[in-house]
């Protein structure tokens, strides 16, 4: 530890201070302080982006690059015209907003000739547009431009051409501003005669005149390797000193497998375990250190942060950003959000992606999950206009002939910055609160987001169990599941759990015949009996609902009842507590019609009012719930009547019989594998299924129950995924969470669910199975606040498994803490640390200044 502060509070409660709230704040909720003195949860905006506009003026825009005009709304795209003439062309981009709008022509830099290389940068001192490419001859030309205008009548104002180096070029130059030397700009390049790497001044003056100085060698011992495409030839770097003056920074040749860098003739520092490549615009400097992106020796995109002191460079831990490959990029730093935005392209497929990258002092630490803006790139560079506090992409845009083409993206900001405590208690909007701030003892909220584990797996049936289904006897506190087993007879096996851990009992069947489908069971409080409800194969597979009572962990049944005498099929059943009866909704085959029936248990037996139809076309996948807070029921169904788009609907029971409102569409898309559950907390029903027309993507919306109404939000994907069959949920009211589990390439994985308002947002997806799984259904178990999930492995046997999932967010004694852009608290290193846990319940805070 660094002071005694952060492991003992000081002075109990003194370090509590009351401020008044904007907004409410919850238990536990990390808060900024405003510049009214109040304070707000830490939070973080929305990305948004404008739209993507096209700058060239024909198809094959190569070789893009751009940079920023500073203290301006404007940026200049400069490219090679490859679907033309290959030339040198530039564009002047103004920006406003999320909105972009370039130069009606490009500038014919190159006058129409072709070139080889191009380079650019905006040269401060005299306020002037420098440029530089390598013409047939491998010779390096360049000249220089005023920019003049804005919008679309923003043009550059060139001088003359001047050749300036009378050697071949080998290697591609790279031009950039040195800020210490008024009027001068600097490239690094590679003589081919000489065979060696050399710097060479230009200069520009009030008329746009190019002269040059003395070209200088930086090394004549390795060939700079590369900042372009593994096919192309090679660019060496040139980038700022953040300690003041101008440096040359370089990448010798692989050092025992590992590319090294040099400044100047100082020792090479290794950049990576391993070979790497480099690509467009690979250096960035800001915040006191070197951000490099490159890819490592997998191929994978890679960041790694550099420090320097005097001449000698120190190289930090290189951060993955994802496991795939890379191709043409380009790396920025947005002030505004204050993160590292690394934009490529996917050598798998070819999407354009970026990632946003979060550092602490002189380290990158966190990276966003890869996010698409274009879904075909060639070249891509990034430019960050500080005037505007916007990035913005440009690309060649691989589905639209490669055109050229300039995004302008809004990347999101917090306010963690501003982190100046945590709440001890919830706070109304308005209302003064405590907040724990330095040397305080933060005790009384969830700091961290809960996560999912899970204890072993245990087996319920040794052969076949199919069409699982599960429930909750709350009266006995055990976990019933029904199945059927290898010679079709219906079975149920009650589940004890025990902490992390859950014990079957032998099964018992409760059918006298084989050939059940399509099994369902479903716990009545009221009579304290389950009901079991399946399709009999034997019998027409007509609708047959039989009451079992559990018995320590055993169950008796009674005699099966027919429900409908009718071949049915997609049951689902849910306890309606306000009239105490059984509903249970299906899809009638003589007429594919959706149908829903209530049952009331006497005794060991049940019996049955009239069925009614609740849609009159097919109805597939019907699951059903039961709204404990308006005392409705709610059936979620393909409407294959209507394109297969998934419907939802309200029922009323009255006695023995139910009525339904009108239909009403959540997903206008074919869709799939419903599961309704009730979320008690938010009074909201939530539901979870296979979105087909998206690709098949597992998504979940909210609903709101009005009357004989319903109506949602907007959906959320909780995997992207392949979900087709297997959606399970249920709600962990010890938590207020919603618990989703699925198949996924047959793997077993839950995720948690928590909803506001009218949205669900998801946590990280954790792994229960990885082996070979059909037909999961799980259920909560208050007892043990604990979800079960049982399910048919079909790895070996197709043995019927269980499995115990728990919700836990236990701070780990001794472990540092620190305030994320979202405002949550986790132990991944950021610039904002909150404190030290003393406790798995209690966080002392540190000074947050």
């Amino acid at each position: 530890m660094s002071t005694l502060s952060e492991l003992i509070p000081s002075g109990g409660t003194q370090n509590n201070i009351e401020f008044v709230a904007q907004g409410t704040l919850a238990n536990g909720q990390a808060v900024a302080l405003r510049s009214d003195g109040k304070v707000e949860a830490i939070s973080e905006t929305s990305a948004s982006n404008g739209s993507a506009v096209q700058f060239s003026t024909g198809n094959y825009a190569e070789e893009i690059l751009s940079f920023p005009i500073p203290s301006t709304s404007q940026i200049v795209v400069a490219y090679q015209e490859a679907g033309i003439d290959n030339s040198f062309k530039a564009v002047v981009g103004t920006i406003t907003g999320t909105a972009i709008v370039f130069s009606s022509s490009p500038i014919a830099v190159s006058g129409g000739v072709a070139v080889t290389w191009i380079a650019g940068c905006f040269e401060t001192g005299e306020s002037k547009v420098v440029f530089a490419w390598t013409n047939n001859s491998n010779k390096l030309v360049a000249l220089g431009g005023s920019v003049s205008g804005t919008g679309s009548s923003a043009t550059i104002s060139l001088g003359s051409e001047s050749l300036i180096s009378t050697s071949q070029i080998s290697n591609n130059v790279f031009l950039q501003d040195n800020p210490a030397a008024s009027g001068k700009t600097q490239f690094i390049y590679r003589d081919q005669s000489a065979s060696d790497t050399k710097v060479l001044t230009l200069s520009i003056n009030s008329s746009n005149t190019i002269g040059t100085g003395q070209a200088t060698t930086i090394t004549s011992t390795s060939y700079p390797r590369g900042v372009g495409p593994a096919t192309e030839d090679d660019k060496s770097i040139l980038v700022d000193s953040p300690n003041g003056g101008n440096l040359v920074l370089y990448v010798g040749s692989s050092n025992s497998g590992n590319d090294t860098w040099s400044f100047n003739t100082s020792s090479p520092v290794a950049l990576n375990s391993g070979d790497t490549t480099f690509y467009n615009n690979p250096v960035v400097v800001a915040n006191n250190f070197i951000g490099v992106a490159f890819t490592n020796a997998s191929g994978y995109p890679t960041v790694n942060s550099f420090t320097l002191s005097g001449t000698t460079l120190t190289a930090g831990t290189p951060l993955v950003l994802a496991s795939n490959g890379v191709g043409r990029n380009g790396f920025a730093y947005d002030a505004t959000a204050s993160k590292y935005v690394f934009a490529y392209r996917n050598t798998s497929g070819g999407a354009g992606l970026y990632h946003t990258i979060n550092f602490s002092g002189t380290a990158f630490t966190t990276a966003s999950s890869a996010i698409q803006f274009v879904a075909n790139a060639v070249d891509v560079s990034v430019a960050y206009n500080a005037s505007q506090g916007k990035t913005i992409f440009s690309f060649s845009d691989g589905g639209d002939s490669e055109k050229g083409k300039g995004q302008v993206y809004e990347l999101p900001v917090s306010t963690a910055t501003s982190f100046v405590g945590i709440t001890n208690a919830a706070i109304s909007s308005g209302a003064t609160g405590e907040v724990a701030v330095k040397g305080g003892l933060s005790t009384g909220g969830n700091l961290l987001p809960y996560s999912l584990s899970f204890g072993s797996s245990a087996v319920f049936e040794s052969t076949t169990a199919g069409y699982t289904a599960t429930a909750y006897d709350s009266n006995n506190n055990k976990i019933i599941v029904g199945y059927s087993d290898s010679q079709g007879y219906g079975a149920v096996s009650i589940g004890t759990v025990s902490g992390a851990a859950i014990s079957y009992a032998t099964p018992v069947r409760y059918t006298a015949q084989g050939g059940t489908s399509y099994n369902t069971v479903v716990y009545d409080p009221t009579n304290q009996k389950v009901v079991a409800i399946y399709a009999d194969s034997n019998n027409s597979n007509h609708g047959y609902a039989v009451v079992g009572t559990v018995s320590g962990t055993t169950t008796s049944w009674g005699s099966p009842v027919v429900f409908t005498a009718n071949n049915s099929r997609y049951y689902s059943a849910t306890f309606d507590s306000n009239v105490g009866k059984i509903v249970i909704a299906y899809q009638n085959q003589a007429n594919t019609y959706g149908q829903a029936i209530v049952g009331t248990v006497s005794g060991t037996s049940i019996s049955f009012g009239t069925a009614v139809t609740f849609e009159a076309a097919s109805a597939r996948y019907v699951n059903i719930g039961f709204d404990s807070n308006v005392n409705k029921v709610v059936i979620a169904y393909r409407d294959d009547g209507n394109s297969g788009y998934g419907t939802s609907i309200v029922g009323t029971v009255s006695g023995t019989s139910i009525s339904f409102g009108s239909a009403v569409v959540f997903e206008s898309a074919e869709s799939s594998d419903y599961n309704v559950v009730f979320d008690s907390n938010a009074n909201k029903v939530v539901i979870v299924y296979s979105d087909v027309g998206n690709a098949y993507k597992g998504t979940a919306i909210v609903g709101a129950v009005s009357g004989t109404s319903i109506s949602f939000g907007s959906a959320s994907i909780f995997n992207s995924g392949t979900i087709s069959t297997g959606i399970s949920a249920s709600f962990d009211s010890a938590q207020n969470k919603v618990i989703v589990g699925y198949l996924i390439s047959s793997d077993g994985e839950a995720v948690i669910g928590t909803v506001s308002g009218t949205s669900i947002s998801f946590g990280t997806p954790v792994e229960f199975s990885d082996g070979t799984l059909t037909y999961v259904s799980s259920a909560y178990d208050a007892n043990s606040s604990a979800t079960v999930f049982n399910y048919m492995d079909s790895t070996g046997s197709n043995d019927g498994t269980g499995i115990v999932g728990s919700l836990a967010n236990d701070l780990t004694i001794g472990s540092n803490y620190f305030v994320q852009d979202d405002g949550t608290v986790s132990t991944a290193s950021s610039s904002n640390k909150a404190g030290k846990a003393i406790s798995t319940t209690a966080l002392n805070l540190v000074d947050p200044t």
